[in-house]
């Protein structure tokens, strides 16, 4: 599969490769206190602050992480992958596609490749997220949902045989499922399948480019 074009897209939009953290901030997101409890619905599942707060690391991000200027709070990067691992769930089950505990699993390294760009697979990129994600901000054992959405989305991106990320795109939307965030964390772009949150999404961890990439 060619995977050049939707790289392209996928690049503006979410984390970046695997070996030096990139900053978040600490700070907690303010807001309007409607819709208190809930974090964001997609379809008819509720994602709540609790869901969100069980994987923040309650000694907060690292020092150079909380120097940086503009970037996103914890909460909202873990919001933006709890959400995206129910659109991707969803999307695949509209369209039939079904896979096993392990055929997920084998999507790991293909998948970590293809939209992480990183040369990093097996135990040597569980190991590199579990060091920068406390860096971030967030629990390591936000790594299972983390690499559950690359899975899942590289798994729709292969059965379908999509070459641009506005198929993806275009997928997603025929799968009809409704999203709504919280205010307190900002909007969901739906052309963008990300959460646009008041400062922008920055990637928590960096990779080396993968082989033959652009």
């Amino acid at each position: 599969m060619a995977a050049h074009d939707i790289l392209d897209a996928v690049s503006r939009r979410r984390i970046l490769p695997v070996l030096v953290a990139a900053a978040l901030a600490t700070t907690l997101l303010a807001g309007c206190k409607s819709n208190v409890g809930a974090a964001a619905r997609v379809g008819g599942t509720t994602i709540s602050e609790s869901d969100v707060n069980r994987y923040l690391n309650p000694k907060g991000a690292a020092s150079p992480a909380q120097a940086s200027a503009q970037t996103a709070a914890p909460r909202s990067e873990i919001l933006h992958f709890l959400v995206q691992e129910q659109l991707f769930e969803r999307t695949l089950r509209h369209f039939g596609i079904r896979a096993t505990t392990g055929e997920l699993a084998a999507q790991h390294d293909p998948a970590a490749a293809t939209l992480l760009g990183t040369q990093l697979t097996g135990d040597a990129l569980d190991r590199a997220l579990d060091t920068q994600l406390p860096r971030s901000g967030i629990k390591a054992s936000f790594r299972a949902t983390f690499l559950r959405v690359q899975e899942l989305e590289y798994l729709l991106i292969k059965r379908r045989n999509l070459t641009r990320f506005a198929e993806l795109v275009a997928l997603v939307r025929q799968a009809k499922v409704s999203v709504r965030v919280s205010p307190r964390y900002g909007t969901w772009d739906a052309a963008n399948l990300q959460l646009n949150g008041k400062t922008p999404l920055p990637s928590f961890v960096s990779a080396q480019p993968a082989a033959g990439g652009s």
